[in-house]
């Protein structure tokens, strides 16, 4: 029987930079919707995960801290790409000595060839380290790295400089928690079509609608905007473009969305004027 290639043998996979996923001092529920806003037809944990997919995980290990248990909950809620995750003991958990593990800086939308580095690892049986770049924060280091079976983050000295003599050009982290790159990748979903992105929901003209969404007749829309499922919209409201709205939210009457977000489960006050922002279920603005 053939052995496996490199990138089919079970890895446990730590995710590191989880509390960069989302601004800074969020509430219990502000962290849920953050995860789950609609981006591209598919939540954010999971366009955040699919970077995995190519990996033989046996174990997905997430950082202590309120990110990563809102992670957790998500996956105790529904299966994920069926993958398993469980909370690590603390931030360094070390690596078991029958498996080797993959440290993942999540802190973006990563741009990586995880298997490569895998191989890389399983070729030289050492400790590989890989930095990557975070362009919207600058000074911030950051690395991906493999840690063979048998070995532990504990070997790594953090003060030298990881040295990479295979790739030219280093993985990217596109930051999640800014929110400006957060409403531009909507944008531009919105005007590529949301329709070729699952789930889709149903075009109404220029108004993309999730199941159960309710919009009052007298809404008025103005350029391409998206409402989420089991989401009200009151009287006279009027949606400008580039309003996202997530699922199970109310909007008031008389309220003005323009290049704006609504996360999941936010209540938005009669009158409100939201332009250029992103709303959190708790109030607050980012």
């Amino acid at each position: 029987m053939p052995s496996p290639t490199p990138s089919e043998k079970p890895i446990r996979v730590r995710l590191s930079g989880l509390a960069d996923l989302a601004p800074t001092d969020l509430e219990e529920d502000d962290f849920h919707a953050w995860l789950t806003a609609p981006i591209a037809g598919e939540p954010l944990y999971k366009r955040t995960l699919e970077v995995l997919l190519s990996l033989s995980i046996a174990e997905l290990v997430l950082e202590p801290g309120p990110v990563g248990e809102a992670v957790l909950r998500l996956f105790e809620e529904r299966p994920i790409y069926n993958l398993k995750a469980r909370m690590a003991a603390h931030a360094m958990a070390a690596s078991p000595e029958d498996i080797a593990t993959l440290v993942v800086p999540v802190g973006g939308l990563l741009e990586a060839d995880l298997a490569g580095l895998q191989r890389r690892g399983d070729e030289s049986g050492k400790i590989e380290r890989t930095p990557v770049s975070l362009p919207l924060q600058e000074g911030r280091r950051a690395e991906i790295i493999y840690l063979p079976a048998g070995h532990s983050a504990d070997e790594i000295d953090f003060d030298q400089p990881a040295l990479d003599e295979y790739t030219q050009v280093p993985p990217i982290l596109r930051a999640t928690n800014h929110s400006v790159a957060l409403r531009e990748t909507a944008q531009r979903a919105l005007e590529n079509d949301l329709q070729a992105f699952p789930p889709v929901g149903t075009w109404r003209q220029d108004l993309l609608l999730g199941e159960g969404a309710e919009v009052h007749p007298s809404v008025r829309i103005i350029g391409k905007a998206a409402v989420g499922a089991g989401s009200i919209v009151g009287p006279r409201t009027v949606l400008g473009h580039g309003a996202i709205i997530g699922e199970g939210c109310k909007i008031g009457e008389n309220v003005h969305l323009t290049h704006a977000m609504v996360l999941d489960g936010t209540v938005i006050e009669a009158g409100s004027r939201l332009l250029g922002l992103v709303r959190l279920p708790s109030g607050r603005e980012v």
